[in-house]
């Protein structure tokens, strides 16, 4: 598999997607207060500061060295950047699913509050509304 080569430029690059994807992540859940996909129960203000992370990692990837390098010169070619990119956020998403789950279990309450959809995230966990759905589904 020479396509999916590990070296210092994909790595560079699955880091940034994976920094920028925790950060929108955590972005969204101060701005829309859905404390079960925060990593910051009480302090939604921190998760402001993931903001900085975004931009921090932008800057880092393009502005620490020369990044400007064709796939046949050594570049990433596009299923390389499409198997990073993918693999970023995905790592990303399931690291702030499972932290902020097991930080904030005590937290919610997974038989109270009538939000469906995104919106249930704002009184529990996702594990908690997933739980409940499947409850609900079986009955």
């Amino acid at each position: 598999m020479t396509w999916l080569r590990w070296e210092t430029f994909g790595a560079d690059y699955l880091l940034l997607v994976f920094m920028v994807s925790l950060g929108v992540l955590q972005l969204v859940a101060a701005w829309r207060r859905f404390g079960g996909l925060s990593l910051f129960l009480r302090r939604r203000y921190l998760g402001y500061i993931f903001a900085a992370l975004i931009i921090g990692a932008g800057y880092w990837l393009f502005f620490s060295e020369p990044r400007n390098i064709p796939d046949y010169a050594g570049g990433l070619g596009g299923s390389q950047l499409f198997i990073y990119t993918i693999a970023g956020i995905a790592i990303a998403s399931l690291l702030t699913i499972a932290v902020s789950s097991a930080l904030n279990a005590r937290w919610g309450r997974s038989g109270t509050g009538e939000e469906e959809g995104l919106d249930a995230l704002k009184r529990m966990t996702y594990l908690q509304a997933i739980k409940r759905g499947f409850r609900g589904k079986s009955r």
